[in-house]
């Protein structure tokens, strides 16, 4: 059902006329997954975002939160008509104590800004994501970390406490401001990944740490995914402090140029840490040592380089600007991407016949696929995955493949699921469709 008129005109009493449109040129610049919305709406504070959320329920109007679109692949299509709710006036209020070593951020604040902030007191979030459009509340949203997960851990981990307005319409605090807190239940973490499904997220606090001192990144060129793992295991096995450990194929190092002068492309295994000139030193040996016969070629990073999707400065000094990841989704058909233990890594990629660009980290146990053709076999690798019992997403084009993009129910946890978005999203407006709690 399309917004009307006087649907359209109360909007508009709530927001203002220049934060509400329905013009066909503004609307398709946040189009998801080529279904355009019916209005565009743009709060400026959680308190506006309420309002909007509650209309949208009196009028069973379905919501979708729009951050800066870099990760709208994910998921099923939207409902047609929706409603479209960016975050990009919710850039106010951003507190940052650095003696405390936490801040509290707006949900539109790009993560560039904030890097860029938390750098002039000598502090970071050690996340990746494209500094220019990802936003924060983005992020939480998709629960993306990106390769440093490794030394760092993921968003669960440096998320102390967020602000989210329900599918209710109520604005509800969860967790902390301080890293010592004592709240009751860790609800903030149940809306890490929730793609929007439960609420919009407005503000969240986060954890964080000093800048590196130095780091230094080493690429390892093996011949296949087979020797890439071995690779990866064998670093492993050294427990050293590492900030990223992954391998890349071939053709994902062709496309993300991280052999710029090579005339012959292999796939790599890319490794970073941080730390003091000796602890490198040290960290070198131990790499060179587990990576035998093959040395790894050594390169100074900056040590204040932050918020980039993938770390591109390589041993032969060709440094490449991060690809914005809405650009990057473009150049393929699909993707698939999933989680799994490293004892299930080997049979999981054998069950997949179309890896035209993958990346694996081995300890977080994230593979990543990306395909430019389209392929019969969705369905039987869903069916094989499963089995494995690994979790794992189709996005991009194969989403539209597969008839669940998240795999096959899984009754007891979907039905957890669907019992938590009742209790938060009653109207069931906030994404509807788009992931398993529907």
């Amino acid at each position: 059902m399309a917004i009307s008129e006087s649907q359209h005109n109360a909007l508009i009493e709530l927001l203002g006329v220049e934060h509400v449109s329905a013009d066909a040129t503004v609307l398709a610049q946040v189009a998801v997954q080529d279904v355009k919305p019916a209005c565009l709406c743009v709060p400026g504070s959680a308190e506006q975002a309420a309002a909007i959320i509650r209309f949208a329920a009196e009028n069973k109007l379905p919501v979708v939160p729009y951050g800066g679109g870099t990760q709208q692949g994910i998921g099923s299509p939207p409902p047609a008509d929706f409603l479209a709710l960016s975050t990009r006036r919710l850039t106010a209020g951003f507190q940052h104590e650095p003696a405390d070593m936490v801040a509290t951020v707006p949900a539109g604040m790009t993560l560039g800004a904030l890097q860029e902030a938390l750098g002039k007191n000598g502090q970071w979030l050690p996340l990746d994501g494209d500094p220019q459009y990802a936003t924060l509340g983005g992020l939480i949203a998709t629960d993306h970390s990106g390769p440093r997960a490794l030394g760092y851990g993921t968003l669960r981990d440096m998320v102390l406490g967020m602000t989210v307005v329900n599918g209710d319409g109520v604005i509800r605090k969860c967790g902390g401001k301080v890293v010592k807190n004592v709240t009751g239940y860790a609800l903030e973490k149940l809306y890490i990944g929730s793609l929007g499904t439960l609420g919009l997220v407005t503000e969240v606090t986060f954890k964080l740490r000093p800048l590196p001192i130095g780091r230094d990144q080493w690429t390892i060129p093996v011949d296949d995914i087979r020797a890439g793992l071995a690779t990866l295991r064998a670093i492993g096995d050294r427990n050293l402090p590492l900030e990223v450990a992954q391998y890349y194929d071939a053709a994902a190092a062709f496309i993300l140029n991280l052999e710029p002068h090579s005339k012959t492309i292999r796939s790599l295994v890319l490794v970073s840490a941080t730390g003091t000139d000796a602890e490198l030193d040290r960290i070198d040996r131990e790499l060179t040592s587990a990576a035998a016969p093959v040395a790894a070629a050594r390169a100074k990073c900056d040590p204040e380089a932050t918020g980039q999707d993938l770390l591109l400065a390589v041993a032969s000094g060709g440094g490449i600007p991060a690809l914005p990841a809405n650009d990057a989704a473009s150049r393929y058909v699909g993707s698939l991407r999933f989680w799994c233990v490293p004892s299930k890594a080997q049979a999981a990629i054998a069950a997949i016949p179309f890896g035209d660009a993958i990346s694996l980290n081995l300890r977080s146990g994230t593979v990543v696929v990306n395909s430019y053709e389209r392929t019969e076999n969705i369905d039987r690798v869903s069916s094989d995955l499963a089995g494995l019992g690994v979790n794992f997403r189709f996005e991009n084009d194969w989403r539209d493949q597969v008839a669940r993009p998240f795999g096959p129910p899984r009754n007891a946890e979907w039905a957890l699921m669907k019992q938590i978005k009742a209790a938060l999203d009653p109207q069931g407006i906030m994404n509807p469709g788009r992931y398993v709690t529907g």
